[in-house]
């Protein structure tokens, strides 16, 4: 059984899902820097972390310091058997429970490089996107204008897999 939530958030989407899942499951919940100074090396946690181009922010952070349960990738993109796949082939989860949640996006919460990133993502497609692809047009949309997508309701499948592990 896992000890405790772990989290790394960059706009709060990911941090919003993390005190869901407290809540849900009576864990304690912490920020990854948190979890570095409160919890003993090798504890077992489930964690959480944003993407920036594929890859989990602060996974191999937490995979040095603690033993990983289950590993929650938070992005923009729908919530998709297609969006799981490629969290697992880019961040290589083959052998740990692994789930994709769609969170949110919101460039005033960003800061520095991440932000620049955005914008410049932004200004390519505005040029380069299909206006009769749907998602590549959401997308663009969720770049120029806040969205928040974290719900209970895209817990389902981690819940399910929280409830068999705890039976």
């Amino acid at each position: 059984m896992p000890d405790a939530i772990v989290y790394e958030s960059n706009t709060g989407f990911t941090r919003k899902y993390a005190e869901l899942i407290a809540r849900f499951t009576g864990l304690p919940c912490y920020a990854l820097r948190e979890a570095e100074r409160s919890l003993e090396k090798g504890r077992r946690v489930i964690f959480l972390g944003w993407l920036r181009a594929g890859k989990i922010v602060g996974l191999q952070k937490a995979q040095s310091r603690f033993s990983i349960a289950a590993v929650l990738g938070v992005g923009m993109r729908a919530q998709t058997p297609e969006a799981l796949s490629d969290l697992k082939a880019q961040n290589k989860l083959a052998s740990l429970p692994a789930f994709y949640l769609r969170g949110g996006m919101d460039i005033q919460r960003m800061s520095g490089i991440n932000r620049l990133m955005i914008k410049l993502a932004a200004a390519i497609m505005s040029r380069k996107a299909p206006k009769d692809d749907p998602e590549a047009m959401e997308s663009f949309d969720m770049l120029r204008n806040p969205k928040d997508f974290v719900s209970r309701e895209n817990l389902g499948e981690f819940l399910e897999w929280y409830r068999g592990i705890k039976a």
